[in-house]
């Protein structure tokens, strides 16, 4: 290791153990913190940068950036079943974000995997945005959708007429398809999420035991829908249809989960780190 990346490494982990034990600055600390990983991350220090940015989402730090950037790290260590569960778990705050849905599909080619389409929900094939969107932009949507109609409600109390009314009727509508999508959505991601094969090989077996017979098996990365959970095993479902119990620890449940924390990266990294860094919510293509 080269004196410069030594010299960056130690810099990087003292400002992180710093962060760790000292009391909390709220914005500033967390904005430092996730520095501190963006500076293991691009010296290639991808195992400190994966133990940072975990300690970033311990704390409840849960945003799309911070999840794509751990998957990132992840995927450079070899780590494909784990770096496509935060990829899939960064689409949820990021849905229409290319760059990282082409790391997610490059992770699945590395992991030699092909993505297994999951059968979509009624409401997911009715409803043009019910992916694009994620759970947070369905419910603010949905709030500012509904402080318009009360707008034009108070307005219609000192005037009425027919452009007024059709617009009430037509946000009164709105409100009802965005509030049933976010409530439907929140009921899937709660009650049936999909889940990812983390590491090795997970055998789902006819039940709740290790000595049950086993039904088939999966290699990492495979996302599958998870059904129930019970007693340490969670109940799951392949695209084709066959059920199995898998042990809960080898997998990982995509959650929506509102961040604790008052900072909001903007920084992605490529997965190659000499790569131009993209700071939008939807970069081009690469």
């Amino acid at each position: 290791m080269s004196g410069r990346n030594t010299g960056t490494l130690a810099a990087a982990s003292a400002l992180a153990a710093l962060l760790l034990f000292a009391p909390s600055a709220a914005a500033d600390d967390a904005e430092l913190a996730f520095e501190s990983c963006s500076i293991l991350y691009e010296a290639r220090h991808y195992e400190e940068a994966v133990s940072c940015y975990q300690r970033q989402l311990d704390d409840g730090a849960h945003n799309g950036i911070l999840h794509a950037n751990l998957a990132n790290a992840l995927q450079h260590e070899g780590r494909y079943g784990e770096a496509i569960y935060h990829y899939r778990q960064g689409q949820l705050f990021l849905p229409r974000n290319s760059e990282l849905a082409g790391n997610l599909e490059r992770a699945r080619h590395a992991a030699g995997i092909s993505e297994r389409k999951i059968p979509l929900s009624a409401a997911a094939q009715a409803l043009f945005f019910y992916d694009s969107l994620s759970p947070g932009e369905l419910w603010w949507i949905t709030a500012l959708l509904n402080g318009l109609l009360w707008t034009l409600l108070t307005v219609r109390l000192f005037r009425s007429g027919e452009i007024l009314n059709w617009s009430i009727a037509a946000v009164a509508l709105a409100v009802v398809v965005f509030g049933a999508t976010a409530l439907m959505r929140h009921l899937e991601l709660t009650t049936e999420p999909s889940a990812i094969v983390l590491s090795g090989t997970a055998t789902a077996r006819s039940g709740r035991d290790r000595t049950a017979a086993p039904m088939f098996t999966m290699p990492e990365g495979v996302e599958v829908r998870a059904l129930a959970r019970q007693d340490g095993w969670i109940e799951v479902e392949l695209p084709e249809g066959m059920r199995g119990w898998v042990a809960a620890e080898v997998l990982g449940l995509i959650e929506y989960r509102a961040s604790r924390s008052v900072h909001r990266p903007n920084k992605t990294h490529g997965t190659n780190p000499d790569a131009t860094e993209t700071t939008d919510e939807e970069p081009p293509s690469s």
